[in-house]
């Protein structure tokens, strides 16, 4: 089916984003890029914040980082004290190399008006880089695989899971004169972006449906391109109502995966 869905290529939309795709390999995020209100709470409510991001290298480097905290209305957010943090992958059960980092008191946001939006290296659960004693590290994750993760914090258990896309293989072709993007997906993947570079300048970051093929006008101006995939989870964090719960039971937040391309140059017309 070819389902042709609306660009969204709004400034502010693009920027926010351009911030969500540059966070390092797994990151913390809590803003939405439809414009929409910051997932907080009136009251204080435990929260997991974990996606994983994996770049157009194959070798994702650097430890990787998640956030076990509460909720709250903006800079009335705090640690959870973590008990206990256990993550695996589904196939075949092995566990990943997670670890608790003690962190105590508020969590301090970034820059105003995009809350909560922390660097990953406040995250208080860390995912070494490289496994040991028989548990997978972040390089060994490999797209397609399904990762379950429950962490238990102030006797409150919370619990995610996530399926990591396969990596995207944008296509860019001729027709009629115009460029058009293709892209195949997968079981994993609910929605993709695109963007833009024209030289060393980005261009607007469009947010499609998965099933789509388009003809966008940034393709017109842009000499490459790259695709960026979401899980369910990562998706559906993007849009109300389904953000306050994306993945996560036993609180709020958010448990998924995105996976970029690497960047396409698109054919001269």
């Amino acid at each position: 089916m070819l389902n042709k869905c609306k660009p969204r290529p709004s400034a502010r939309w693009a920027r926010e984003c351009s911030r969500l795709l540059a966070v390092a390999s797994l990151a913390v995020i809590a803003t939405a890029c439809d414009g929409s209100t910051p997932l907080i709470s009136s009251v204080p409510t435990p929260a997991l914040y974990f996606i994983l991001q994996l770049d157009a290298s194959d070798a994702p480097s650097g430890d990787a980082y998640a956030l076990a905290a509460t909720a709250a209305l903006p800079y009335d957010a705090r640690y959870l004290s973590v008990q206990s943090v256990e993550a695996s992958r589904v196939s075949d059960g092995r566990r990943l190399a997670f670890d608790i980092v003690q962190r105590s008191g508020p969590v301090v946001p970034r820059e105003f008006g995009s809350l909560p939006n922390y660097s990953s290296q406040d995250g208080n659960l860390r995912w070494r880089a490289d496994g040991h004693s028989g548990m997978l590290g972040v390089r060994d994750v490999q797209p397609g695989d399904s990762i379950e993760l429950r962490v238990v914090a102030e006797g409150t258990a919370l619990q995610g899971a996530m399926r990591v896309p396969r990596r995207p293989v944008p296509s860019i072709r001729i027709e009629n004169g115009d460029r058009v993007l293709r892209l195949d997906g997968d079981a994993g993947t609910a929605l993709w972006t695109a963007g833009g570079r024209w030289g060393s300048r980005s261009l607007n970051t469009l947010r499609f449906n998965i099933d789509s093929t388009l003809t966008p006008f940034e393709l017109e101006r842009a000499d490459s391109i790259q695709v960026t995939a979401f899980d369910a989870n990562a998706a559906a964090y993007l849009v109300p109502p389904f953000r306050d719960h994306a993945g996560v039971s036993g609180g709020l937040g958010v448990v998924g995966a995105v996976v970029s391309s690497r960047a396409v140059v698109l054919p001269p017309k």
